[in-house]
């Protein structure tokens, strides 16, 4: 209760002796309140999602059945992958990731985990996921690669496992095709570059 002197009175108790508060204390309670509320609202916050990576470069290879050269049967994804910097998080990761298998020798692109380039801080690791269910390369369509899924993991530098997955269909966001002789290019649409892929935190690890 206040009079009209400016001073308020706050009974604790109906036998307790009348408690005189200034204005000024007044004010210091209550900006006390505002930084407690603050401190809890920011505990209860959601944390802040992962920084969306970017693919700036995909090629794909195949070699013809031409080919002389040495590696003629390899086959190959290679990419550049980006996880731009912040003035938190520092400057731009970029790795380089790239996969080969020889057909030839029965050799599939899937089911390889593979570490990319290093970067300044953590890692990149990607790996080659059939897109239509296809356990072989060869019940996979003349170009297993015209339809794929590259899946990646990021061990950040805040300790944090993060996982993305990007698609990739030819005529979609690729483009090139592939020749009478069997050889097969492609490359990221210029449309969808870079491609965004949005990562996930990956909880329990």
């Amino acid at each position: 209760m206040c009079a009209a002197s400016g001073f308020c009175y706050a009974n604790l108790r109906p036998e307790s002796t009348p408690v005189r508060l200034t204005p000024k204390e007044i004010g210091f309670r209550s900006a006390d309140l505002k930084v407690r509320q603050t401190e809890e609202t920011s505990e209860d916050a959601e944390p802040e999602p992962p920084i969306a990576w970017q693919i700036s470069r995909i090629e794909t290879h195949r070699p013809s059945s031409e080919s002389t050269t040495g590696n003629s049967g390899v086959s190959s994804i290679s990419l550049t992958i980006t996880e731009p910097g912040t003035g938190l998080s520092g400057p731009d990761m970029t790795a380089d990731c790239t996969t080969e298998w020889n057909e030839t020798a029965g050799e599939s692109p899937f089911d390889k985990v593979q570490a990319c380039s290093e970067v300044e801080e953590g890692y990149f690791m990607f790996e080659v996921v059939k897109a239509d269910g296809n356990d072989t390369v060869e019940n996979a369509g003349d170009d297993p690669m015209s339809s794929f899924n590259l899946k990646f993991t990021r061990l950040g530098a805040d300790g944090k496992t993060y996982l993305g997955l990007a698609e990739f269909v030819a005529e979609k966001n690729l483009a090139g095709g592939c020749g009478g002789n069997g050889g097969c290019d492609a490359v990221l649409k210029e449309e969808y570059n870079p491609l965004v892929v949005v990562p996930k935190e990956v909880k329990g690890r």
